[in-house]
């Protein structure tokens, strides 16, 4: 059995000789992780990668530890008020989508010029944007399945 992974929570897994109901309950556990962060966010957006902090020492754990993006905002899908650019601190997880196993954010996904959808939620203290979960990345499958999640823009 073949499968390839696209990066970010927008895995677009293909599936051979795997019978359809599986490859069905995939899309629906991604639409449903989708929804989640669509009713959870704050601030909704499409992001252009302008430059991207030094990574932390280790992962999240007994304490919270994040890597700042700063964005250059190209769309804003959800929320108020509109942003043209944004810092965003992403929480750097062990086993998650978007870090390395040497506790930072995945170079391959996260470099200048990219374009993501970053789910996001204001916090008062400590003041910050902070990313829910794992980006999507910017692409046609990825807005269909904001559509189908729900989000009109």
């Amino acid at each position: 059995m073949t499968r390839i992974l696209c990066a970010g929570l927008l895995c677009c897994v293909l599936c051979c000789g795997v019978p359809a109901a599986e490859g069905e309950a995939t899309g629906k556990q991604e639409l449903n992780r989708v929804q989640g962060m669509v009713d959870r966010a704050d601030l909704i957006l499409v992001g252009q990668i302008m430059r991207v902090g030094p990574p932390p020492r280790r992962f999240s754990g007994s304490q919270w530890v994040s890597q700042r993006v700063e964005y250059k905002v190209v769309e804003m899908l959800a929320g108020t008020p509109r942003l043209d650019r944004a810092k965003v601190d992403h929480p750097i997880v062990f086993n998650s989508p978007d870090a390395t196993k040497g506790g930072r954010l995945v170079p391959l996904k996260y470099h200048r010029g990219k374009r993501l959808i970053i789910f996001l939620e204001r916090r008062r203290w400590p003041r910050a944007l902070i990313a829910l979960g794992p980006s999507l990345e910017y692409n046609q499958a990825s807005l269909e399945l904001l559509r189908k999640a729900g989000l009109k823009w």
